[in-house]
């Protein structure tokens, strides 16, 4: 590691060009905020936010500055949702009017601390809706366009010590 900073203010102070934001949910908002104004580029771990505060405001400064302010969704560089997309521009198959989408994860096998990160908190960015659900929402826009209706099935099932997704 070439440099290494005690908090995000030092580390500004360096200028970099890019900053990836990998915190908890809820400080990448003002996080990025600071990142643009101090001249960088940001890219933030998903879900943006907990909440719609600052979003509008962190899009207007980023795009007065000429700056990418992006969230970091993955789906889009898998070679097969890649080919998906090709496949649906081609319109080989018609125009699409519906998607459907089963996904899931073995979250103590991939991961096994997640009792102890932000992902039994909806507060922090956790369960299934803001830490997955999002990933799937964002490739299925990339590959259709604007999505207008939503349902999904995401109720707890399995992980002892998380019921983030009981709530009705």
């Amino acid at each position: 590691m070439k440099h290494a900073f005690g908090d995000l203010a030092e580390a500004l102070n360096s200028q970099p060009n890019a900053v990836v934001i990998c915190t908890p949910a809820h400080l990448h908002v003002p996080l990025a905020r600071q990142v643009v104004e101090a001249g960088g580029h940001g890219l933030i771990e998903k879900p943006l936010s907990t909440s719609m505060d600052g979003i509008e405001e962190l899009k207007q400064l980023s795009d007065r500055r000429g700056l990418v302010a992006a969230v970091a969704y993955i789906w889009r560089a898998h070679p097969a949702v890649a080919a998906i997309k090709q496949v649906i521009a081609e319109e080989r198959f018609g125009r699409p009017v519906e998607v459907n989408v089963n996904s899931g994860q073995h979250f103590p096998y991939y991961r096994p601390a997640y009792r102890q990160t932000y992902f039994t908190s909806h507060a922090t960015g956790g369960g299934i809706i803001q830490d997955s659900l999002t990933h799937v929402i964002n490739a299925c826009e990339w590959i259709v366009g604007r999505i207008d209706r939503l349902v999904a099935d995401a109720k707890h099932l399995l992980l002892e010590g998380v019921d983030v997704e009981d709530r009705e």
